[in-house]
Order: structure tokens, then sequence, then C-alpha cells
């Protein structure tokens, strides 16, 4: 009799459901305060997400963070790039925003007024950061370029995504 052992379907796409949790609880973390966008939460959040886009991405921008900030009045947008093949000047962008509310909420809990956002938006950034894993880690690159785009100030009004769109990287 011969087993053969066939992969799930998580571990077939380059999905990590551990890194996933592990990147969700690390940005829902006490420390990093809610995440409130220009606050020292937001600046250690920034760090680490440049960290996580550079294993996969490579700079895009340039304005800060090592390549990856984009900057605007009231915050700083993270981005990336996966190179394309066949239609390298095309972009796909994928995002999600990585800021939350800091501690303008209201809780469950006395004494804690830590808003920390694990699924606003912080599910939604290891999601972003996973499915862009898997594009880069295919044998061949993706057919367009990917722009994996983390967005700032999301809470105060989509002010991080306009901000892209009033000055992009690449042409809309």
């Amino acid at each position: 009799r011969t087993t053969t052992t066939v992969p799930d379907e998580a571990t077939a796409s380059g999905v990590d459901p551990a890194r996933a949790q592990a990147l969700v609880e690390t940005l829902a973390a006490d420390d990093l305060e809610g995440r409130d966008n220009q606050s020292p939460g937001s600046d250690a959040s920034q760090a680490y997400l440049v960290d996580q886009l550079a294993e996969f991405t490579e700079p895009i921008d340039g304005d800060t963070l090592d390549g990856y900030g984009h900057t605007f009045d009231v915050g700083t947008n993270l981005l990336g790039v996966i190179p394309g093949g066949e239609l390298a000047d095309e972009y796909v962008v994928i995002g999600a925003h990585y800021d939350h509310l800091g501690s303008d909420c209201i809780t469950d809990t006395p004494g804690d007024a830590i808003c920390n956002g694990a699924a606003d938006n912080a599910a939604g950034v290891a999601t972003v950061l996973e499915v862009g894993r898997s594009l880069a880690g295919g044998e061949e690159p993706p057919r367009r370029s990917i722009i994996v785009a983390l967005w700032d100030a999301e809470e105060d009004g989509l002010l991080g995504a306009e901000a892209y769109v009033a000055d992009p990287v690449v042409p809309l």
C-alpha cells in the first residue's frame, strides 16, 4: 500500500495561517496602542510592516522607511511592488488599512481604553500580506506587477487612499 501526502489548500497556495495569526496578534497588541496614525504605536507598526513587505516586495516610492513609505500630510502609506512578467508595466493594487482608533473607542473591559483593532483591520493586513506572499512565491512572476498597499488614516476618512489617488506612484 502506498500513502500519498497531499498538501492542504493553504500550504499549496503559500498561505501560512500561523504567520497570519502572529501578524494579527502583533498588530493588535497593547504595546502598539491601537495604531492611531502619527502616534508611537503607528510608527512601531510601520517599522514592523516594512520588515514584512521587504520579505517579498521591492520598494516603490522612496519617501521614507527604506523606500516603502508614501507620506502625506497626516500619515504614511506603505507600498511595495511585486514585479510582473509579461505585462509588467500594468499594475494591480491589493490593499488594506493598517491604522486603527488608538484609544478612541468604547470597550467592555473596565480600565482598558486601547482599541486593538484585530478585526479592523489587522486581519485585513494579514490577508493582504499572505496574498502578496503567495503571488510573489510562484514559479513565474505574476503577469502584471502587483502593488501591495497598506493605507494609513483610513479611520479618519480614507485619507491614505485619497492621498495615494491624488499622488500615485504609477499612473492610475
